[in-house]
């Protein structure tokens, strides 16, 4: 699971619906840690289904999440049913790189939100 900003709240619903033998690995991105909203909550729920989260604090240059950075941060990705949510452009972003990063189309799964 990939999210940003409000794309937090669709991740910790998720959480809450995965199995408890699930093992979620969880890559959430902030400019700033007081960003992370529900960070408690979502690390709490990952620990109970023996998964773990992943937190990516500073700018998208400091943090550039390409192909190998996410097969370096979850090296079974292409094994793995992964949903993004956050704000359009960071979905559209990510959504590109799982394709580059060789993940079934049918694995990749998103939300997007934008403010009109």
């Amino acid at each position: 699971m990939l999210a940003a900003g409000i794309g937090v709240t669709s991740v910790r619903s998720l959480l809450e619906d995965l199995p408890r033998s699930s093992k979620p690995v969880v890559v959430l991105r902030a400019s700033q840690r007081q960003e992370l909203a529900l960070l408690d909550e979502i690390e709490e729920l990952a620990k109970r289904r023996k998964g773990r989260v992943v937190t990516l604090i500073g700018s998208r240059q400091e943090h550039a999440l390409d192909a190998a950075r996410l097969c370096e941060l979850v090296p079974d990705l292409q094994s793995r049913e992964v949903y993004v949510c956050g704000p359009s452009e960071f979905v559209a972003d990510v959504t590109g790189v799982l394709l580059d990063a060789e993940v079934p189309q049918k694995q990749v799964h998103h939300e997007a939100y934008a403010l009109w």
